[in-house]
């Protein structure tokens, strides 16, 4: 499921910003 979320924001919200999402990536780890 947790799996399955992150790549829901990842295809969901491209755009918004690799930074961003490598940055969500490390806060959940």
């Amino acid at each position: 499921m947790v799996k399955k979320s992150g790549f829901v924001t990842i295809f969901g919200a491209p755009n918004a910003g690799k930074s961003t999402l490598l940055n969500a990536l490390l806060n959940f780890n």
